[in-house]
């Protein structure tokens, strides 16, 4: 009888360990699924920040090109506006006295 007792206290506490082993595994595995629901709303977060910060960095890349590019389009409309303004026969001139970098011709070859 006393072998008994002691089998069935044995018994009784296997059960209670095994017990007390699926409820811990349980818990482990709520922390495991609240850790990963929170891991995936920060990245959702993270991507809803960049995407914002992306927006706003092309919008300023895409002002600053255009205020760039209106620039660049004013100096060549004076570049050409005084150009234009420059009468043909100082043109010439320009052009003949920067004709040999523009144009160079061949060296002369010496005859014997």
């Amino acid at each position: 009888m006393e072998n008994d007792d002691i089998l069935c206290k044995v018994v009784a506490a296997e059960k209670e360990i095994r017990q007390m082993v699926e409820d811990e595994e349980a818990r482990s595995r709520e922390l495991i699924e609240r850790a990963r629901k929170e891991a995936e709303e920060e990245v959702a977060q993270e991507q809803e920040r960049l995407k914002a910060s992306l927006a706003v960095a092309v919008e300023k890349a895409r002002k600053d090109a255009e205020e760039k590019a209106t620039a660049i389009k004013a100096s060549a409309r004076d570049r050409a506006e005084r150009i234009g303004r420059i009468r043909d026969e100082r043109l010439r001139e320009i052009v003949i006295a920067h004709l040999d970098s523009i144009l160079p011709l061949p060296p002369l070859r010496k005859t014997p």
